[in-house]
């Protein structure tokens, strides 16, 4: 089986990414690499809103799993 297109594209783009950082990576290098907004991963308010907002929009309940 071949590894679909996207899948390549993606690693290539992660991959670049983490090149450009160095060698510890801080949190906003771990944001940058993950194509994530550092702001919000450091705003705990803004951070429990996005997970509830998550939980919310996917029907989760407290015995589902992912």
């Amino acid at each position: 089986m071949t590894t679909p297109v996207w899948k390549e594209s993606l690693a290539s783009f992660f991959a670049e990414r983490a090149r450009q950082v160095g060698v510890v990576p801080t949190l906003k290098d771990l944001c940058y690499i993950s194509g994530r907004d550092p702001r919000l991963w450091l705003q705990p308010d803004m951070y429990e809103d996005l997970i509830t907002s998550i939980v919310e929009s996917v029907g989760a309940e407290p015995s589902s799993h992912v």
